[in-house]
């Protein structure tokens, strides 16, 4: 599934917005680099330490 923004993305997180913070700017510059799948947004923080959901 594609975003439509990069706060799409941020959104689906706002019940844990304290963990999503340090990557929020990470997000937004993928975003305007022309990344618009969300799995592959979220696979990208994960490896930059974002926490697998279980």
């Amino acid at each position: 599934m594609d975003a439509r923004s990069a706060d799409d993305v941020v959104a689906k997180s706002l019940q844990r917005t304290h963990i999503i913070d340090p990557y929020v700017g990470y997000l937004h510059r993928r975003w305007n680099a022309g990344v618009r799948s969300a799995a592959q947004l979220y696979r990208e923080i994960q490896e930059l330490g974002y926490p697998v959901a279980s």
